[in-house]
């Protein structure tokens, strides 16, 4: 149209020069500031989750740790009663050694004290088997009193050996002779 114009007639006006829209001033620093604050914000973001995977991986370090140990205790205490029982199968095992030890002690001593009577016999035995070749009839006498009293005459053995009378046979043999014999010497009352 313009050029029409011009074409036409001959105003002169002036032309007019192409507009071109003004920037306005105060649009680009509010982008620069929203952008600085988006990306701050997106830093901060991204530090504070860099800063959470820190503390996760060390919480999660402390709790392998704790399990761990746990697990180490777990196996200390399962050794400590498996020590314990142990402890009381020996302590039980003790007790019945010990037990058994008291019976076989007793036996034997009760053997030995036996075996001590018996021999105690055989030494009467032959004191009066002494007494009575030497004629020593009174000795005699208070050697069966003796052994009646203590009670060694039943201690005597009864067993043969090589055709011999037993011990027991030969006190019952010289028993009744002496007591013969003292009844011939007793005075007559």
């Amino acid at each position: 149209m313009k050029l029409e114009k011009r074409a036409a007639g001959g105003d002169n006006i002036p032309e007019e020069a192409p507009q071109t829209p003004e920037p306005k001033k105060g649009g680009k620093p509010v982008i620069v500031y929203i952008m600085v604050m988006f990306i701050a914000a997106f830093l901060l973001m991204a530090l504070s989750l860099m800063m959470h995977q820190r503390t996760t991986s060390e919480g999660i370090g402390e709790l392998q740790h704790s399990f761990s140990a746990m697990q180490d205790m777990q196996t200390h205490q399962e050794k400590i009663i498996e020590l314990q029982d142990e402890l009381s199968l020996s302590k039980d095992t003790i007790i019945q050694l010990e037990n058994e030890l008291q019976t076989q002690e007793g036996e034997a001593k009760a053997a030995a004290e036996l075996l001590e009577d018996k021999n105690d016999a055989l030494l009467n035995l032959y004191c009066l088997q002494n007494a009575y070749l030497n004629e020593n009839y009174d000795l005699c006498r208070i050697t069966i009193q003796n052994m009646e009293t203590l009670g060694l005459a039943a201690q005597l053995p009864t067993t043969r050996e090589y055709s011999l009378p037993s011990p027991q046979e030969t006190y019952e043999t010289i028993k009744a002779d002496v007591e013969a014999k003292l009844a011939e010497n007793a005075p007559a009352a």
